[in-house]
Order: C-alpha cells, then structure tokens, then sequence
C-alpha cells in the first residue's frame, strides 16, 4: 500500500505527507505519436519532459537534470540515419558523464547496439519493445 501512495496525484499521500518526488525522464523522439504514447505509458512513474531534436534534448536536458534519458537514434534532421541519436548521447554524457541513457530505436543493427553501450549508454532497446522490460531497465538505472 506505501508504494501507491508514493504515486498519488499531487504530490501528496491520503495522510497528508509530502510522497517523495517522481525521477525525472527526458523522452528523445522525433515521431510526435511514439513520444506521445510513451509519456502516457511511463507518466505514472516519471516526471517526464520531451524532445523531438538533438538541439531540443540538449536544452532541455540543461534546463531540467533529468535522472534518466530515453533516446532514439534517428532524429531530426536525418530521421533515417543515425549521427543525430549518437551526437546526442555523447553531448549528453559530456554535460553529465554519469548520465543514465536508455537508447530506444528503430536501428536494430548490432553494430549500433555495441556502439552505443560502448560510448556511455545505458541500455539498448530496439523497436517495437517490450513495455514492461523497458520499465524495468528504466528502474535499475535510476536506482
């Protein structure tokens, strides 16, 4: 029962003390839908700001010191390759080296894989994934 009242709406549990605050997530997406039904999924457990650009990631991540990151590789503008997802993992980690970096995407190639968990990321999800496994890693990286 404790653990639902850390979620409580507002902040604040039945008794009136105050829950502990939710991690924050930055979501990486260029694709509106995707990001969109991603905030939805993981809202109730993260306090979640978006991006759907390198440049915007970068700012936002800045701004807000998220404890986590979801990041797709393919990103505006070269949605179909893969420089923009990698420039932002390695200006992420230059902000904050122990950032912790979940890629999700729909590069599934290995060589992407092993590239991105060898330049700091945390874990490596390609498209479609499983819901609960990607909660799952989420949680083991920010604890």
């Amino acid at each position: 029962m404790a653990d639902h009242l850390t979620h409580s709406p507002g902040g604040f549990n039945p008794i009136g003390e105050q829950s502990p605050r939710k991690p924050k997530l930055l979501i990486v997406e260029d694709n509106d839908t995707l990001r969109t039904q991603m905030r939805w999924a993981l809202a109730e457990e993260y306090e979640v700001c978006e991006a759907a650009d390198r440049e915007t990631a970068l700012e936002v991540f800045r701004k807000e010191r998220p404890a986590l990151v979801m990041l797709d590789l393919g990103l505006s503008p070269a949605a179909q390759g893969v420089e923009e997802g990698f420039l932002a993992l390695g200006a992420i980690l230059d902000i904050d080296s122990t950032a912790k970096i979940v890629v999700v995407t729909g590069r599934a190639e290995r060589e992407y894989r092993r590239n991105a968990l060898a330049k700091g990321a945390y874990g490596f999800f390609s498209k479609p994934y499983d819901l609960e496994e990607l909660k799952i890693v989420l949680r083991r990286a920010h604890y």
